[in-house]
């Protein structure tokens, strides 16, 4: 049986077509440690941008991440501004929020939202602390005392269908599972609440200003 990114199970993927999708998801945390996860394929070369709206809206710090099928971090984001002009020219506004936008080939990847301080570590890598036992996540995860509701736009330059969707518990860094199950979660060991897909809004994918 395929297996998927970060959870045990199958997953249905629809054909892309040749025109754009953008979808939105709303809804909330139960816990600062789950994570929204937003699983799809393209079959050609595609671009796609993630982004966060839920801070404006008063609640928490969100981060966003896109993984690969092989299990790589091909890249993050924490906030669109951090006020200092990181990311580069976004200039000194502080905007907690988050975006992510790249360009991929054909193949399956996972775009993941978490709270501020739920890391993504990989065991053996020169800089991950002393402490992590395997790939996973971190369980530091803080609401910061705000509201746990999220909002988060994700579009695609072709159409990718509709996506699955998850709100689950991960596998953590402090276990260490037989090896090559440290992306599956033990059987009965999770719990998932899965999202209604809910048709998109028109909406900007700039960041907001505060």
């Amino acid at each position: 049986m395929r297996k998927t990114l970060l959870f045990g199970g199958a997953l249905l993927f629809c054909t892309a077509l040749a025109h754009a999708t953008s979808l939105e998801y709303t809804g909330a945390f139960a816990d600062p440690n789950q994570i929204f996860e937003i699983q799809f394929t393209v079959t050609q070369t595609t671009t796609i941008t993630a982004q966060t709206f839920g801070w404006h809206q008063g609640n928490f710090d969100p981060v966003l991440w896109l993984f690969s099928s092989t299990f790589q971090q091909i890249t993050k984001n924490d906030d669109a501004c951090n006020g200092q002009n990181l990311p580069a020219g976004c200039g000194t506004t502080v905007n907690r929020d988050s975006l992510i936008t790249a360009t991929i080939p054909p193949g399956s990847y996972t775009v993941v939202m978490t709270t501020f301080d739920q890391h993504w570590w990989v065991f053996g890598t020169p800089g991950t602390p002393s402490f992590v036992k395997n790939t996973g996540w971190s369980y530091m995860g803080d609401f910061g005392g705000l509201p746990h509701n999220y909002d988060l736009v994700f579009t695609t330059s072709t159409s990718i269908g509709t996506p699955a969707t998850q709100l689950a518990f991960p596998p953590r860094d402090d276990t260490a599972p037989e090896p090559g199950t440290a992306f599956l979660l033990a059987a009965g060991g999770a719990s998932l609440a899965w999202l209604r897909f809910k048709k998109p809004r028109s909406r900007s994918i700039t960041p907001r200003s505060g």
